[in-house]
C-alpha cells in the first residue's frame, strides 16, 4: 500500500451508501487494528460513486450510490442541479447563469392531484411529458430521465433511468415563498399490478413522513381502481424499513378505530365474567404486540393489499 493515494472502500456486512475514500494513512490504521481480517477482505475494484455531492436548491447532499450521468470525468466532488427543470452541470459559474437567465421557479410539468397547507403533490407521465425540455448547447434534456439520474443517487437497486414512457412519476413538493422544492417521489409503471416501484426521500427532507405519506397514497389510488396493489421487490433496506413503519401505523390506526374499541369492551366483559387468563391481557398491550408481529412478517407475503379506510 502507498500512502500517497486514496483507497475507496466497502464495508463488509454495511449497505453501499456508506462506501467512502479514505486516504492511505487511514488504511494502514485499519490494518493495523484488525489485522488478517482486513487483509483478507481487500480487492482491487474499481469505485461506483462517481458523485460525491449535489448541489440542490438551497442544500448540499452527500450522494449515496452511481448514477449514470453524462459527465466530463469519471468522478466529480460536486454535481450543480436545478431543483427546477433538474438541469445538470459541473460548472459552477455555468449554474448560476443558468438560475439568473435561463431558469424561473416552476412547478413539476404535471397534474397537482394533492394538496394540503405547504405539500402538493404532482403527477407526471414519461410518455406524455417527455417532450418536455429546455435547450441546453443543442441537447435536448428530458425532465423525467433526469429526474430518474437524480433518483438513482439515493437507489441502489434503481435500473430505469432513460426508458420512461412506461412510467408515472409521483413528486411531492415542498412550497414557501422561494418557489417549489421537490423533496420526495415514487414512479410506478402503467399497466402493471404493482403500485409503486421506486420510492425516494431526498435525505435532507427525510423524517418529516413523506415516505408514509406517498406509500399512502399508492395503496388509495390502487383502492379506487378497485384492484389490490403492491410494491415492486426487492426491497432496499430504507424502503424496507418505511413499509414496516408505514404498516405499523396502519394497525394501530385500525385497533384504535371504534369498533376495536367495542371489540375491547367485549373482551374485558367477558373477562370479568369468566375468569379467563387469555383476556386478562392489557389492550393496549395486545394491540401492540399484534402490531409489531404483523409489521415484522408482513413483507414476507406476496401481496399488499389497499386499506379498506374510507376516504
Amino acid at each position: 500500500l502507498e500512502r500517497k493515494y486514496e483507497y475507496f472502500v466497502h464495508f463488509e456486512g454495511q449497505d453501499r451508501r456508506l462506501d467512502q475514500w479514505i486516504s492511505g494513512d487511514q488504511l494502514v490504521e485499519l490494518f493495523l487494528f484488525y489485522g488478517a481480517l482486513v487483509r483478507s477482505k481487500v480487492t482491487c475494484t474499481p469505485p461506483e460513486k462517481n458523485i460525491e455531492k449535489i448541489v440542490f436548491g438551497s442544500y448540499e447532499i452527500q450522494c449515496w450510490y452511481y448514477s449514470p450521468y453524462r459527465l466530463k470525468s469519471k468522478a466529480v466532488d460536486r454535481l450543480f442541479v436545478c431543483e427546477n427543470c433538474l438541469l445538470y452541470t459541473e460548472d459552477r459559474c455555468r449554474y448560476a447563469c443558468h438560475l439568473a437567465n435561463d431558469c424561473k421557479p416552476s412547478c413539476p410539468p404535471g397534474e397537482n392531484i394533492y394538496e394540503e397547507s405547504d405539500i402538493k403533490v404532482y403527477e407526471v407521465f414519461g410518455a406524455l411529458e417527455k417532450p418536455f425540455y429546455v435547450i441546453a448547447k443543442g441537447l435536448f434534456q428530458f425532465y423525467c430521465q433526469r429526474l430518474c439520474l437524480l433518483a438513482k443517487l439515493f437507489i441502489d437497486h434503481k435500473t430505469l433511468c432513460f426508458d420512461v414512457e412506461n412510467f408515472i412519476f409521483y413528486l411531492l413538493c415542498e412550497m414557501d415563498d422561494d418557489g417549489t422544492h421537490i423533496a420526495a417521489m415514487f414512479s410506478k409503471e402503467m399497466y402493471s399490478a404493482n403500485n409503486l416501484a421506486c420510492i425516494m426521500t431526498l435525505p435532507c427532507y427525510q423524517r418529516k413522513g413523506y415516505g408514509n405519506l406517498l406509500i399512502q397514497l399508492s395503496y388509495e389510488m390502487s383502492k379506487r381502481a378497485k384492484y389490490p396493489g403492491t410494491p415492486e421487490r426487492p426491497f432496499s433496506d430504507l424502503g424496507e424499513i418505511s413499509y414496516k413503519k408505514y404498516w405499523l401505523w396502519v394497525l394501530l390506526e385500525f385497533f384504535d378505530s371504534t369498533a376495536m374499541r367495542k371489540a375491547s369492551f367485549i373482551l374485558t366483559f367477558f373477562s370479568q365474567h369468566t375468569s379467563s387468563f387469555a383476556f386478562h391481557l392489557s389492550w393496549p398491550i395486545l394491540c401492540s404486540l399484534l402490531s409489531y408481529l404483523f409489521s415484522k412478517f408482513i413483507l414476507s407475503f406476496h401481496v399488499f393489499f389497499p386499506r379498506t379506510v374510507s376516504s
